[in-house]
This record gives C-alpha cells, structure tokens and sequence, in this order.
C-alpha cells in the first residue's frame, strides 16, 4: 500500500473539479480526500495499492474539462488514515 499526496495547479476551481475527482475516486480501490487551497490550487491526498493510484490520478490529469498546468506529486510511506475517499472545506 502506498500513499500519494498531489497539489494540482490550473483552472481547478469553480469548474466542478473536486466533485469530478470525487466521482473519479469510485472507480479505484482507495481512500483520501480532495479540497481546494487557498492558493488557487486543489490539493488530493489518497491511499491505496501503487497501481490503483497511479490509474487514478492518470485519470484526474486528463480531466477534459479544466486545464491543468501542473501536477506535484509525492509518495509517502502509507498511513492508513483515511476510511473513504471525501471531498473536504
């Protein structure tokens, strides 16, 4: 099991972005959560098998929708922290 921690920079909100990864996240076996930043940016911490996160933020990355500039992405050391995958303010 691994653990991902993602800032996403572009056009990601106000547009639905973070429902999008929200309904994203039900198609992958993981838990996390996804909430905007003050920045401007989104930020999405997971966890899961190494497979399903990296399928499941692919799929975030090539959203049709917004335009993404940039993603940064860290893999952590895996927590067991999270029961479900939520949207959080």
């Amino acid at each position: 099991m691994e653990r991902i921690e993602s800032v996403i920079s572009g056009k990601v909100q106000g547009v639905g972005f973070r429902y999008s990864v929200l309904k994203a996240s039900k198609n992958f076996k993981i838990n996390g959560f996804v909430k905007n930043l003050e920045t401007g940016e989104v930020q999405v911490i997971s966890e899961g098998e190494k497979q399903e996160l990296e399928n499941f933020l692919n799929t975030v990355r090539n959203f049709s929708f917004t335009e993404i500039t940039e993603v940064k992405t860290k893999w952590k050391k895996f927590q067991d922290e999270f029961k479900k995958f939520e949207i959080r303010h």
